[in-house]
């Protein structure tokens, strides 16, 4: 048998009109994550999720949370007006506005990289600077600078850039580097 995943103190907040709907399903409740990491709260297990659950038992309700969601300081339940089901909030914050539930990591989930400061602009203004250079080079050749001095711009911005973008590949490097180093020492000492 697998032990029981950590419990945590966790306030509920359950209006009269979502105990009513929970107690009119069955009394249970599962609060779990979907694909896109949004909070689902059904009245029965649901079935194409297979998890580790941290129950409570709060106002007589027995309530069975996914244990991968971080556990809020409380969970508010209400009811959808209309309808015969619940809504599980973190922290009661609006799951439209709030966005992915934050979910626990697992030591062997790999830790999500921040990108680059400047890897926004190789993706979307290197093509658009380049063709704007060279646009400006060829206005200049149309009213009358000599081939010979475009030539050599061009060579010199050619250059320029080679050295940039060297620089910064070698600097991205350097960085996946020492976070896989980092990663690692942190997974040796766990």
């Amino acid at each position: 048998m697998e032990p029981e995943p950590e419990q945590h103190e966790v306030e509920f907040e359950v209006p009269d009109e979502a105990a009513a709907v929970i107690r009119g399903r069955g009394g249970q409740l599962w609060i779990w994550p979907d694909g896109l990491r949004r909070s689902h709260a059904t009245t029965g297990p649901p079935v194409e999720h297979d998890a580790e659950w941290v129950t409570f038992r709060p106002e007589g309700l027995v309530v069975h949370v996914d244990s991968a969601i971080v556990p809020p300081e409380r969970w508010v339940l209400t009811a959808v007006p209309g309808r015969r089901w619940v809504e599980a909030r973190w922290n009661g914050h609006d799951p439209e506005l709030f966005g992915r539930l934050p979910l626990v990591r697992p030591d062997d989930e790999p830790v999500e990289q921040p990108s680059s400061p400047l890897g926004h602009l190789r993706k979307f203004l290197l093509v658009p600077g380049l063709a704007w250079v060279f646009a400006g080079v060829w206005v200049l050749h149309r009213v009358g600078v000599p081939s010979q001095w475009l030539f050599v711009s061009q060579l010199a911005f050619v250059i320029a850039v080679a050295v940039i973008v060297r620089a910064i590949w070698v600097r991205e490097k350097l960085r996946k580097r020492r976070s896989a180093k980092a990663l690692e020492s942190h997974r040796s000492l766990s």
